[in-house]
């Protein structure tokens, strides 16, 4: 009786307090009465009280009640999937395997804030069929969850390596989920090593090819076009027709600086690829300030990070690292045109450079090509427009479409 009227309490902590006495009482007609509060606390439009029977779940000590906790992982409130998720996170362990697909199919849809929690669920389930849904959620993990996220797909079978492999070889893929699965596979011993080092071989000549390629566009960008396509501001007293669009009028210095910013991230993206291949396996004890120091433009730190990966690297990975881990500026164009491009086995000659990023795997880097390729009426800027357009990548569909309009738009204007 003293349970029972602590649902009429005044204080909101008594009443959820009886809600929890009566939910595990050993009189069956009181469990009911405490499931009927407690289900009056979930479906409370206050996310308060929702928060507040989440909280009760937990407390529970059948692991089968946590199955009651799934629908708040998608809550229209934030505060409310992340208490959910945290309380299965601190429940959950090898046993609740019934859960598993529930906290699958809630991971994409929950907050970023939710999903931290919901992974670290997902590890302590242990199941294989959670690898691929850690590596898409990467990018919203903090760098210790990381760690652990590595260690438990290095411990995973054949089909888990053969996804962190395709993973870490598609550049289309994003740049976490491929740290991710380079990692995993550096702590899988030397069975793991010919195909690093070969990845790393690969991303180097790309970090190279980005850095030629940079240089050789500088030559595409000269005005040779149509007076609608030249700079903003004409020359004496001639204008530019007026029915030009006015995006027809943006600089071609503009293309050309957005697609050697890409080619730069590109080759960042390449070189922290190549770092985590030759330093993380280690297991260094300085490892996380190593990575960070390697591109500080600071040299002091720089030449603390390349003193240190020299001791744990491969020698013919690190040769190959350190001209860009101690590249001056000044230095590119020669380093661009010499040795080392002779070293990956990269001949000198030239080619379209936009034509081949056009069709580059990486969804951004294709994106300012595409842009580039339609200011400077590339001859593949058509056809690539249509074929971005059906791609998923929402920048790449987007620019496909803007493309399409642009060159368009140039068309009639070139027929009046």
């Amino acid at each position: 009786a003293a349970v029972l009227s602590g649902l009429e309490d005044p204080s909101a902590d008594v009443r959820r307090e009886a809600i929890a006495a009566l939910c595990t009482h050993w009189d069956l007609m009181l469990v009911a009465r405490g499931a009927e509060a407690l289900g009056a606390l979930l479906e409370s439009e206050a996310s308060s009280e929702r928060i507040a029977g989440g909280a009760i779940l937990a407390r529970l000590n059948d692991r089968r009640h946590l199955r009651m906790l799934t629908p708040l992982l998608l809550d229209p409130d934030i505060a409310v999937q992340q208490a959910a998720a945290q309380h299965l996170s601190a429940r959950v362990d090898e046993s609740c395997g019934f859960l598993l697909d529930e906290l699958l199919a809630a991971l994409p849809q929950a907050h970023s804030r939710a999903q931290q929690p919901l992974v670290e669920a997902l590890l302590a389930i242990g199941d294989s069929r959670v690898s691929e849904a850690i590596l898409a959620h990467a990018d919203a993990l903090p760098l210790g969850l990381l760690q652990r996220c590595a260690i438990f797909l290095a411990s995973q079978g054949e089909p888990t390596v053969d996804l962190l492999r395709s993973i870490a070889q598609d550049a289309g893929r994003s740049h976490p989920e491929r740290i991710l699965s380079v990692q995993s596979l550096a702590l899988g011993g030397k069975q793991r090593r010919d195909f690093l080092s070969e990845l790393a071989r690969c991303e180097l000549t790309e970090a190279y090819s980005t850095l030629r390629d940079g240089h050789q566009c500088l030559q595409l960008f000269v005005p040779q076009l149509p007076h609608a396509l030249s700079p903003s501001e004409p020359e004496g007293d001639e204008q530019p027709p007026e029915s030009a669009p006015p995006s027809i009028l943006m600089r071609l210095d503009d293309a050309s600086e957005i697609l050697q910013l890409a080619l730069a991230d590109r080759r960042r993206e390449a070189l922290e690829l190549v770092v985590e291949i030759v330093g993380f396996a280690s297991r260094h004890p300085d490892f996380d300030t190593i990575r960070s120091y390697c591109f500080s433009p600071d040299p002091v730190a720089r030449s603390y990070a390349i003193e240190a990966l020299e001791n744990v690297a491969d020698r013919p990975v690190f040769e190959l690292l350190l001209p860009f881990l101690t590249l001056d500026p000044k230095d590119e164009l020669r380093m661009a045109l010499g040795e080392l491009g002779e070293r990956l086995g990269l001949a000198r000659k030239e080619d379209d450079v936009l034509a081949r990023r056009l069709e580059d795997p990486h969804p951004w880097l294709r994106a300012c090509a595409l842009f580039a390729a339609t200011k400077s009426v590339h001859s593949g800027a058509g056809a690539a427009a249509l074929r971005c357009q059906q791609e998923a990548d929402p920048i790449l569909k987007e620019t496909g479409a803007w493309a399409e309009q642009w060159l368009a738009a140039r068309a009639a204007a070139g027929r009046r």
